[in-house]
């Protein structure tokens, strides 16, 4: 981690979390700021972490989730303080999770999905709909950088974006009934990022 005033000097750089571990999108609520860490890559990835920072650079190890697999993982919270997951797998079978949990952030109910996100990002939206961000993988192989609708029981495409090869890992901001969803690809040849609005429903 490292601050700056203008986005021209930065530092000093400051270690966050162990040797090895990745930590993923934290994102902040009220105060505090969440993010779950992860080591490895495929099978060989351990059990993810979450975490909680006051400052940004001190992090405090809150719970090891009790599910296999999981590592890029958003999190998102309602009004209420409910806490909503949507985490990628990479296992055996290639299917990723949503997990939801009161305050504390200790005791979580998870939905195994049928999907497999890549580099997922959602927001919750003030109607209380939730939208989601991330690759999709075909069965002929291709990819797909996709939104989805979303609960937490669900992952329902909706809209497939120009995408392919190298693709996903969405930036997603909502304003004024406007998605503005950013994304990387490497369909047209060489790897760029894009820029989409979308008008959502409702």
């Amino acid at each position: 981690m490292a601050f700056s005033k203008d986005g021209r000097r930065w530092g000093p750089w400051e270690r966050v979390v162990g040797p090895g571990e990745w930590l993923w999108r934290v994102s902040w609520h009220g105060a505090k700021g969440y993010g779950v860490t992860y080591q490895g890559v495929g099978n060989d990835v351990d059990k993810g972490v979450l975490y909680e920072t006051a400052d940004g650079v001190t992090y405090k190890r809150i719970k090891e989730l009790d599910v296999p697999c999981i590592n890029e993982t958003a999190i998102r919270f309602r009004l209420d303080g409910e806490a909503i997951m949507l985490g990628r797998c990479d296992d055996g079978e290639h299917a990723g999770w949503i997990g939801t949990s009161p305050p504390p952030y200790r005791d979580w109910n998870w939905h195994r999905m049928t999907e497999r996100p890549g580099g997922p990002d959602f927001l919750l939206l003030p109607n209380g709909r939730m939208w989601a961000g991330s690759r999709k993988y075909l069965g002929d192989g291709s990819r797909r950088t996709v939104l989805w609708r979303m609960t937490p029981m669900s992952y329902e495409p909706v809209l497939e974006f120009p995408s392919g090869g190298d693709t996903s890992y969405p930036g997603m901001v909502y304003h004024e009934g406007i998605l503005w969803f950013s994304y990387y690809s490497s369909h047209e040849g060489k790897t760029s990022i894009y820029l989409a609005k979308v008008r959502l429903e409702g």
